[in-house]
């Protein structure tokens, strides 16, 4: 998923991935393989660049052959407001990339996608009709490999949703009393909490 302000700002859009990585998995180490696969990306010589620079101005750190982040770099909170909070112009893409799996009525950021540090038992709620699920577990994939960490998220058509809420179901109120992002509201949530 290309980000354009990212790209300019770092130069590549692979550090972005590197960095958000690393600092969603502090204590972690991980070999060069997984990396390549779990951030999906091809060119492993530019990965291997990335990293090495990475490591050279303190950010990463090596035991053997696994990669950890340096948890003393003093630049690492600067970074997570920067490089994961979800910032305004990627909520943008965000809404327009789900607009093409189906007919999304809501979509509800939780947990770290919405600036909040807790752990949410879903990142992501998805309320909608026809949702086609290739096309979303393809970008669900994508915007994993963004982000740098799984995310887990619940997909409900808008009966099951009115259901569910009308009968005070806890994980329907743990995600509409949490710190949310509400990007998609065509069921007038934001009117009722």
């Amino acid at each position: 998923m290309d980000d354009l302000v990212f790209h300019i700002l770092f130069g590549q859009e692979i550090r972005v991935k590197i960095i958000r990585f690393f600092l969603l998995h502090e204590g972690s180490g991980f070999v060069l393989n997984y990396l390549r696969k779990f951030l999906k990306i091809k060119n492993s010589r530019l990965l291997k660049k990335e990293l090495k620079n990475l490591k050279h101005i303190g950010f990463l750190k090596m035991r053997g052959q696994k990669i950890f982040l340096n948890p003393f770099f003093p630049l690492n909170e600067a970074l997570i407001n920067l490089v994961i909070r979800p910032s305004f112009w990627y909520r943008g893409k965000m809404i327009k990339l789900f607009q093409r799996v189906g007919a999304i009525k809501l979509l509800v950021l939780v947990g770290i996608l919405a600036g909040d540090d807790k752990m949410q038992e879903v990142d992501m709620l998805i309320v909608g009709n026809k949702i086609r699920e290739r096309r979303l577990a393809n970008l669900m994939t994508e915007l994993e490999a963004d982000f740098g960490k799984e995310l887990n998220y619940l997909v409900l058509t808008e009966k099951e949703f009115q259901y569910r809420y009308s009968m005070f179901d806890r994980l329907i109120r743990d995600v509409m009393e949490s710190q949310k992002e509400i990007l998609i509201d065509k069921l007038g949530i934001e009117r009722i909490i």
